[in-house]
């Protein structure tokens, strides 16, 4: 790949890594996070690396390949805390270049990728993501196979439709894209080629749900599996108690700190007109990907912040194509697009400190742990339980919980118990 690549496209592919580097490790400097969702995950991973496996000894909705990120995060490093901040700056770089890549390859555009490449960098610290949402950790497997499944080769098919397969044993979201990837396929090209791709690409997408679930049979858990990380998924489709036009209303205001590349993607799309025709094609993409997307957040009716983010590099893409198509029209492309790009890469710190939405509270428990670790009674086992109060609290103390049900908030719906409980 690198050896078919220009000076231009080399010096527009490391801007994109060092810029998403820059924007994302310094959350690294707020040190270990010790609250919220991801430092949940943090401990069921760590809880898997010592033998146990998710929904077994601690239950969620949360797909395994989530928990065997962490997983894999600790055995690299050897901190189960690690994770925390080093999966959601590797995942927005990935997920950077392949915005990048998109550019290059779909658009002809090396410097419109990295544009887009650099935006998404900047707007994935909204909407929960300088707190490392899960989304952030889907993302790379969603954009790069939607890049193999769209070159149509066999091969690239196969291989995307394995990075989709993944992407979904990340967050159980990331099934609208792959059901958008299967009707890619199954409507474009001569009927017996396209069966052929399908073929590939239903069998690459089978290959990590199969590897988890013979994981799960061999240690005689398949049951909570299941239970977990399928039915209760689909129960949480319920959501907060709100029917779908009133999750449709939702969408806006959350997405408000993405508004200034939502303005930019929407006036690209009412100017593709202008579009050269090359551009068209790629563009349809992109906007069939949105939607589906779109149709992801509204099904789950969960409406948070976080799950807004599978929208930010359709959204980012359109809005630099938005800065071209600016430029091109005025004549005056740098004089225009400069002051325009530059107001975009701070508008969303600006937005998550007005927010006061940076991963900074204290929620003393190393404290609440070294106090845990003074009082508990001898034996050892399930010495404390966390009640309203952050999981992360077992894993510091060294404890185990005294129920596989500690956290609360992805316990909201009504979920159908495991088999046993």
């Amino acid at each position: 790949m690198i050896s078919n690549m220009s000076r231009k496209d080399l010096l527009c592919l490391a801007s994109v890594i060092l810029a998403a580097l820059a924007l994302r490790l310094p959350l690294a400097a707020f040190g270990e996070r010790l609250y919220g969702d991801e430092a949940f995950y943090a401990y069921v991973g760590h809880l898997w690396r010592t033998g146990f496996l998710p929904y077994v000894v601690v239950y969620d909705v949360k797909p395994p390949g989530l928990f065997a990120l962490y997983a894999i995060s600790e055995w690299i490093s050897g901190d189960p805390l690690s994770g925390v901040w080093a999966l959601p700056a590797l995942g927005v770089t990935l997920t950077s270049i392949g915005i990048w890549w998109i550019g290059r390859s779909w658009f002809h555009d090396s410097v419109l990728g990295a544009a887009a490449g650099v935006l998404y960098a900047a707007f994935s610290v909204t909407m929960a993501g300088a707190m490392g949402a899960s989304t952030l950790l889907m993302q790379p497997f969603v954009v790069w196979g939607l890049i193999c499944v769209r070159s149509g080769e066999s091969k690239s098919v196969f291989v995307g439709g394995l990075l989709l397969g993944l992407g979904v044993t990340v967050h159980q979201v990331a099934s609208f894209e792959a059901l958008f990837a299967f009707l890619l396929v199954a409507f474009s090209g001569e009927r017996k080629a396209r069966y052929l791709r399908l073929l590939l690409l239903c069998c690459g997408g089978a290959v990590a749900p199969i590897t988890y679930a013979a994981i799960y049979a061999a240690h005689g858990h398949l049951g909570d599996l299941w239970t977990a990380a399928v039915v209760s998924a689909l129960f949480r489709t319920k959501g907060d108690g709100l029917t779908f036009g009133e999750g449709l209303t939702r969408i806006l205001p959350l997405l408000q700190p993405a508004l200034p590349l939502l303005a930019g993607s929407l006036l690209a799309l009412a100017h593709r007109d202008k579009l050269a025709p090359r551009d068209r094609s790629p563009a349809a993409f992109l906007t069939g990907w949105f939607l589906f997307s779109l149709a992801g957040i509204i099904a789950l009716r969960s409406m948070y912040d976080q799950y807004t983010q599978t929208l930010l590099p359709q959204l980012a893409i359109g809005a630099a194509l938005f800065l071209r198509l600016i430029g091109e029209r005025t004549g005056r492309a740098r004089s225009i697009r400069a002051p325009l790009y530059f107001v975009l890469l701070v508008f969303p710190f600006a937005i998550v400190s007005w927010r006061q939405e940076w991963p900074n509270e204290d929620r003393h428990v190393r404290a609440l742990a070294d106090t845990i670790r003074t009082i508990r009674a001898p034996a050892g086992g399930a010495d404390i339980y966390s009640l309203d109060h952050e999981s992360a609290l077992y894993l510091v103390s060294g404890n185990l919980p005294p129920t596989r049900f500690i956290h609360s908030q992805h316990l909201l719906c009504d979920f159908p118990l495991p088999p046993g409980v």
